[in-house]
This record gives structure tokens, C-alpha cells and sequence, in this order.
């Protein structure tokens, strides 16, 4: 099929090139610059072509509401006092266990 079109599989080619960046500039959204946990939220967002402003304005704010409840001291302090009891309970837990099996063994 290539063989008969001579100098048209270049025009062809060109087209298809041109019709790609058009794919690219409103189908596939920029990620530089976005962490790889909100990759996700990238691709939820439409516009694609508007979708890296918005989520880099969105990632702004949180970290700005995160800074603001590290500097008030409540951030998570009961829930992490929760889970560090929690997981001592079964490392210690899990430790017996396998320290009895070996034992056993």
C-alpha cells in the first residue's frame, strides 16, 4: 500500500503528526510539577487543557491548610497517639506469635 503512494505516505505522515498535536494539547493534560498521589485528581478534572492550573491551585490551598493546622498544634494529635498504641499492640503481638512458632518448630 506504502509502495504505490510514493511521496503521498510523507503528506499522510504529516497529517497524522499534525492531527496528534491536537490529541495532545486537549486530550492529555501536563503533569509536570504534580506529586504522583494526585495524578489521579489530574485526570478527573475537565478541561483537560485548563486541568494542571486548577489542580496546582487546588494542591496550593491544601498544603496552605496544612501548614496553618501544623502551626495550631492539632494536627491529628489524638489519632496519632490512637495508632501508635495500636501498632505497638500488634508488633508486640506478632512478635510472640512468630517467636512461638520458631520455638515449636
Amino acid at each position: 500500500m506504502f509502495a504505490g503512494m510514493n511521496y503521498g505516505v510523507y503528506f499522510m505522515f504529516a497529517a497524522l503528526s499534525f492531527l496528534a498535536i491536537f490529541f495532545a494539547f486537549f486530550l492529555i493534560p501536563e503533569t509536570r510539577g504534580i506529586p504522583l498521589e494526585a495524578s489521579d485528581r489530574l485526570f478527573e478534572i475537565k478541561p483537560v487543557w485548563k486541568a494542571h492550573k486548577i489542580l496546582k491551585a487546588q494542591l496550593k490551598e491544601d498544603e496552605a491548610q496544612f501548614r496553618v493546622e501544623i502551626k495550631q498544634g492539632g494536627f491529628g494529635k489524638e489519632e496519632n497517639e490512637a495508632h501508635a498504641h495500636v501498632e505497638n499492640g500488634l508488633e508486640a503481638g506478632a512478635h510472640a506469635e512468630t517467636t512461638s512458632k520458631i520455638a515449636a518448630g
